[in-house]
């Protein structure tokens, strides 16, 4: 099953507060640590699962499930 990252800010950012991602790695392409208020490197050591979302001062993190519609066999 495929999971997304779902970052929460308590305030908007650019208009926005939840924004989606693919991996954690991405967050950090978008936005810098101190928007996050914590570094690729300590979001990776708390271990981030769909049970154990983690919470930083400004925003919260969290991992979910994609559900997708299984696919129909493909013309050989």
């Amino acid at each position: 099953m495929d999971e997304i990252i779902k970052v929460t800010f308590h305030n908007p950012v650019n208009g926005e507060r939840e924004y989606f991602f693919t991996s954690a790695a991405a967050i950090y392409q978008h936005f810098t640590a101190e928007q996050i208020g914590l570094s690729l490197a300590r979001l990776w050591g708390k271990h981030l699962s769909v049970a154990s979302p983690i919470a930083t001062k400004t925003c919260v993190i969290s991992k979910h499930y994609i559900h997708r519609k299984p696919q129909a066999n493909k013309r050989k």
